[in-house]
Formats: C-alpha cells, sequence, structure tokens
C-alpha cells in the first residue's frame, strides 16, 4: 500500500489524477478528527466506497502512542 499526504484544499483533485481505484482504501486525518468529515463527505460523493477517519486525529494517535 501507499500512502501519500495531500492537503484537504486539493484532495479530491489529487484522487482525479492519481491511480486510485474506487475501491481503495482512503484514510483521512486530521490534528484532532474534527475536520476530515467534509472531505470524507466529498470522497464518499465522488465515488470512493472505502473511506475511513482517524476519529481522535494525529493528537490521539499520539496519545495512545505515549500511553503504549
Amino acid at each position: 500500500a501507499q500512502a501519500t499526504v495531500v492537503p484537504k484544499s486539493q484532495l479530491l483533485s489529487h484522487l482525479k489524477n492519481c491511480d486510485a481505484r474506487r475501491e481503495d482504501p482512503i484514510v483521512l486525518f486530521c490534528e484532532d478528527g474534527r475536520l476530515s468529515s467534509t472531505p470524507a463527505s466529498e470522497i464518499e460523493a465522488a465515488g470512493f466506497t472505502q473511506v475511513y477517519i482517524v476519529e481522535s486525529g494525529l493528537d490521539g494517535l499520539l496519545r495512545e502512542a505515549t500511553l503504549s
């Protein structure tokens, strides 16, 4: 699998121009998980079927990592 960091403002154009298939998993995360829902809805509306949001965002991932 390949991961690419793409700014929110370029997300849809990036997906249209790359080799992403509609069934490829797409994982979105932001700082705290609150800003990813709108882009996720836009991606789903564009026909992508496996769109996931890291609910607690990068902050939550870092908190979990320090607790482990």
